[in-house]
């Protein structure tokens, strides 16, 4: 009884292997399908990551200001141009 069992389970197994190889024996196309449309996605994305970088609002630029603040009381402020 116990040949029998053994031999089942491994007629399944030889099966499932079976399976498995005829699964991954995918045509090359498809493989580079998957290639080309992953590096389709990545270049949208990149395009969408370069774009917001570029229209992001950067620091204030400008030049240095001489302003004089001697008149200024104490918890005042003043808005420079």
């Amino acid at each position: 009884m116990a040949g029998a069992w053994r031999h089942a389970a491994r007629r399944s197994f030889v099966a499932v292997v079976t399976a498995m190889s005829q699964e991954s024996a995918r045509p090359p196309q498809r493989g580079r399908l998957h290639i080309v449309a992953g590096a389709c996605v990545l270049g949208v994305a990149g395009l969408g990551v370069g774009r917001y970088l570029a229209e992001r609002p950067g620091p204030p630029a400008g030049h240095p200001v001489l302003a004089d603040f001697s008149d200024l009381s104490s918890g005042r402020l003043r808005v420079l141009d």
